[in-house]
C-alpha cells in the first residue's frame, strides 16, 4: 500500500479533513493542497514531514514509511536473518493439504507453516488473532480493528 493511501485512510479513520492535518503539520491553512498531492501520490513527504504527519494521527512513524512490497520484502529478509542469527528461532513445518488452515487448489499438496519461537512475537499473534477473531464475529466494528491495528505496534 503507498504511503499516500495510509495516509488518507488513517485521516479518515480520525475524521479529520485535509486541511485539519495540513494545519496540524505546520502547513498552514493551504496545506489541504499538499496533504492533497501526499494521498494521491503526486508528491512524496519527506522523513521530517512524515514524522509530523504520524504524530498528528498519532500513530507510530513506522506505520507509514514502509510500502507494502517494502514490507513484505523487508519481512522476507528478516526471516532470513533471524534464521542467520539463530537457527533455532524459527521453525518452517510443512503441512499436508487437510491440515491447512483454508482450502487449497487441487494441484496444492499443502502449506508450509512459521514458528517463531519468540515469546513477544507469539504475544502479538495471539493479540492478533483474539483481535481478528472479534472482527470476523461481529463484536468490534472495522473502525475499531483498524485503529487496533494502526497503534499496536
Amino acid at each position: 500500500m503507498k504511503i499516500g493511501v495510509k495516509i488518507r485512510q488513517i485521516r479518515q479513520h480520525r475524521h479529520m479533513t485535509q486541511r485539519e492535518l495540513g494545519e496540524k503539520i505546520g502547513l498552514g491553512k493551504n496545506g489541504a493542497n499538499r496533504i492533497a498531492q501526499y494521498e494521491m501520490g503526486y508528491r512524496t513527504p519527506k522523513r521530517d514531514q512524515l514524522n509530523k504527519i504520524a504524530h498528528a494521527l498519532n500513530v507510530p512513524e513506522e506505520m507509514l514509511s514502509l510500502e507494502a512490497e517494502e514490507t513484505l520484502q523487508a519481512l522476507i529478509h528478516n526471516l532470513l536473518w533471524l534464521d542467520q542469527d539463530d537457527t533455532t528461532l524459527i521453525e518452517l513445518s510443512f503441512r499436508n493439504k487437510e491440515n491447512c488452515p483454508r482450502p487449497y487448489k487441487q494441484t496444492q499438496k499443502g502449506c508450509v507453516a512459521i514458528v517463531i519461537h519468540d515469546e513477544a512475537v507469539q504475544n502479538f499473534l495471539t493479540a492478533w488473532s483474539t483481535e481478528k477473531s472479534l472482527f470476523e464475529a461481529g463484536a468490534i466494528t472495522q473502525e475499531d480493528y483498524f485503529e487496533w491495528k494502526i497503534t499496536m505496534t
